[in-house]
């Protein structure tokens, strides 16, 4: 999940911005390119941006006041209850591969 600093002038870089579509999809394909970028993101850091794994650290990152341009979750699985600029929902075979 991408999220950036409450604070703008941290200089983070929105998510939505860098790869821009609709503000909620299914995405199938583990050839999509947000999925390869989730995966980059996993290995590779990129300023402004971190990458957060699990429904807890993502409500207590929200809680501490962190604003998400990207929630993505997977098939099956209830997304936390925060704002972000887009959601999308993963395959299963699509989140395998971003993972």
């Amino acid at each position: 999940m991408g999220a950036r600093p409450a604070s703008p002038a941290a200089g983070a870089v929105p998510v939505a911005a860098t790869l821009a579509s609709p503000s909620s999809a299914h995405i199938d394909s583990p050839q999509n390119d947000l999925v390869r970028w989730l995966r980059r993101l996993g290995r590779d850091r990129e300023p402004g941006l971190v990458l957060l794994e699990g429904p807890r650290v993502v409500v207590e990152a929200a809680a501490c006041g962190v604003q998400f341009d990207l929630l993505a979750t997977h098939e099956g699985v209830e997304a936390p209850e925060v704002v972000a600029d887009r959601v999308v929902t993963l395959s299963q075979r699509a989140f395998a591969a971003a993972s």
